[in-house]
């Protein structure tokens, strides 16, 4: 197997964890072109010429849609999560896919020129030269499965800090950094080709400080909280139960609107519990909910989250007077045209939108989200640059978002506090 071979398929462990099709449709592609420049001594220009069912059309066709389908799906954060609970099951069947396509391309085009500069009797050369590229080649493919593995795994672990921030993304953090994903594979797959060497060396740098992150990460969390005065566990400095003896907790620090820690301790326990709940986190212990629905269980903790505090009617309350401020707020913000419009609709995301969005599941209430979006935009198109217009552009969208979202959220309850809580009666007030 040739080195630059070896290279790309072991530099697939810094492009497969972020995206699984487009790095073996761009590198299928590029196999395929083959004759680019700076590639004449790459393993992969003589495999253009060779047979290999990773570079048939029908291989590349089927790869190019699956890219996209991909593409389009990191941009929804409803299909970013439901892709992440997958993405370290068919994102190593990708890399072995992807190395095995780039193996058997460049074996095919060695043991063709073995066999043409070898006389028949030679088969024994030959036999040995195929078993030893065959054992190369899937040493290497297992060797970047794993690590993929290991780094989808890594990767998955700081999504989850970064959705502990901003679950549903109303700050559009995820997105920006999808579109900065999308970027760095389709230009470290070329990259990987041009230069392997220097680019597995750039690879090998990315992944140590994706751990150093991760190991950052954890040790603050973990700093983070504090022992519980009953049994000493550690927990969230804004847990209200402990999830270890069941102990209420008196001392209980307040949390952002971000989901950080305030120095000011809890004097209203109810409405911090309601606000856990709209961080998506715990009402008891704090932890993040994984579920997109009000009838779940806490999996540390086992609580039942739809089995307390009056829930909805509460919840809706809370989130209800939340409204009055914040279309001020957006009114003050956006009366600044064009430049005041972005804090202004990051704001009632949060506050307003993010509550329910993040029980909402995937495909409900698909229409109107989308109508509303249409909307957004060309209220924002023909108004939102319009000195005094602009001030009601923002207030617009805010109401008219937290109204879809609203009634969104009461349609998911009604159709599941029967199915999946038969005890449960309470009944949300429209």
């Amino acid at each position: 197997m040739h080195f630059s071979s070896m290279a790309h398929v072991l530099g697939l462990v810094g492009v497969t964890p972020v995206r699984a099709f487009l790095p073996a449709f761009l590198t299928a592609l590029v196999i395929r072109i083959g004759g680019i420049p700076y590639l004449t001594d790459a393993a992969t220009a003589d495999a253009a010429t060779a047979p290999s069912w990773f570079t048939h059309d029908y291989t590349l066709i089927v790869l190019g849609l699956l890219s996209l389908l991909e593409f389009f799906a990191t941009k929804s954060p409803e299909a970013r999560q439901a892709l992440s609970t997958i993405d370290e099951y068919y994102k190593p069947a990708l890399a072995a896919l992807t190395s095995f396509g780039v193996i058997s391309a460049s074996d095919a085009s060695a043991v063709e020129a073995l066999h043409a500069g070898t006389t028949a009797t030679s088969s024994i050369p030959i036999a040995a030269m195929t078993f030893g590229s065959t054992s190369a080649s899937f040493i290497f493919s297992v060797l970047t499965t794993g690590g993929t593995y290991l780094v989808c795994t890594a990767r998955s672990e700081l999504l989850n800090l970064l959705e502990d921030v901003d679950a549903d993304d109303s700050m559009g953090i995820q997105s920006l950094l999808s579109w900065g994903e999308d970027a760095w594979v389709a230009v470290l797959v070329v990259l990987l080709v041009l230069v392997p060497v220097l680019i597995l060396s750039f690879v090998a740098l990315s992944l140590l400080g994706l751990w150093l992150l991760r190991t950052h990460m954890d040790r603050k969390g973990e700093r983070s909280k504090v022992d519980c005065p009953s049994c000493g566990a550690k927990v969230f400095p804004f847990a209200t139960v402990c999830h270890s003896c069941r102990t209420s907790i008196t001392s209980v620090s307040s949390i952002g609107f971000l989901g950080q820690k305030r120095m000011d301790a809890v004097t209203d326990r109810t409405a911090h519990r309601l606000k856990l709940i709209a961080l998506k986190k715990c009402p008891q212990c704090g932890s993040r909910l994984k579920q997109k629905t009000f009838h779940q269980t806490c999996e540390i903790c086992t609580h039942a989250l739809a089995s307390g505090d009056r829930l909805p009617d509460s919840y809706l309350k809370m989130v209800r007077g939340r409204l009055t401020q914040s279309l001020l707020i957006c009114s003050l913000l956006s009366a600044i045209p064009v430049v005041g419009m972005i804090p202004a609709i990051v704001y009632y995301r949060i506050v307003l939108v993010s509550p329910f969005r993040a029980y909402i599941k995937l495909g409900s209430s698909f229409v109107s989200r989308w109508l509303s979006r249409v909307v957004g935009i060309i209220l924002l198109a023909f108004f939102a640059w319009v000195p005094v217009l602009s001030t009601f552009v923002a207030p617009a969208l805010a109401y008219m978002n937290y109204a879809i979202y609203r009634q969104a959220f009461l349609r998911q309850w009604e159709r599941e506090k029967t199915s999946t809580f038969s005890g449960t009666t309470c009944s949300p007030t429209r």
